[in-house]
């Protein structure tokens, strides 16, 4: 038995329509719908919102060679940092060794120089040290062949000494006299030395003896005064 869906009057399997209310009682097939297989349920099962698309970011990947690239530049621009510094040392190091180098010539210049001197002096004073070794031979010849000594007393130097102007020549100058009277006095044994002074451009020579503890000058015309007395 069935029902018109309007009025609810009864109505038979072969009416088409209500006959109440004229409402059709035979409704069209509905369609079939093909069974979906288990990946179509699934993908029907699965939300029809869409997946948000992927931003443009940078990943693990782009992230680990940013921070290489920050590495890198940053020990790059340190080590070009450390290579002007380095650079700037070397100049001042350069530039210290350059000074120093010229003034080590300099050095060894004078150091040459000085040797070349000190080589000049020792030859001098080799020299020097010869000659007077001669003229020390010379006067330790003469002391041992011409024994000298000084005059006993005053009387005896007053004596000696008028006794030997009366040998000198008067036509010989001043200095030729009191060399003659030194070499009379060497040849009688005694010392007398012969003194040159000088004043204003003028040379005028002295005779020195010893007699007893006294220091007499003496003249050629025979006089003699005590000039100091030893100890």
């Amino acid at each position: 038995m069935a029902f018109c869906t309007s009025c609810g009057n009864t109505t038979s399997p072969n009416d088409k329509f209500c006959a109440n209310c004229g409402q059709p009682t035979a409704l069209p097939p509905a369609p079939e719908v093909p069974e979906l297989s288990a990946a179509n349920q699934a993908l029907a099962a699965a939300p029809l919102t869409a997946a948000p698309p992927k931003r443009g970011g940078l990943g693990t990947a782009g992230i680990i060679l940013s921070i290489i690239l920050v590495l890198a530049l940053g020990f790059g621009g340190f080590a070009a940092w450390q290579w002007m510094d380095n650079s700037s040392q070397v100049k001042d190091l350069t530039a210290a060794n350059e000074s120093l180098t010229s003034e080590k010539a300099d050095l060894s210049s004078q150091v040459t120089n000085l040797s070349s001197q000190v080589q000049t002096l020792t030859s001098d004073k080799s020299k020097l040290e010869a000659d007077k070794a001669a003229l020390t031979q010379q006067v330790n010849d003469y002391k041992a062949k011409y024994p000298l000594k000084n005059f006993a007393t005053e009387f005896a130097l007053q004596s000696w000494l008028l006794n030997a102007i009366t040998k000198l020549n008067p036509l010989d100058d001043y200095p030729d006299q009191y060399y003659m009277l030194q070499r009379l006095a060497e040849t009688d044994g005694y010392f007398l030395s012969v003194a040159i002074w000088e004043d204003d451009q003028f040379y005028y020579p002295e005779l020195y003896a010893v007699a007893g503890n006294v220091v007499y000058v003496c003249y050629e015309d025979g006089s003699i005064y005590p000039s100091f007395y030893l100890p």
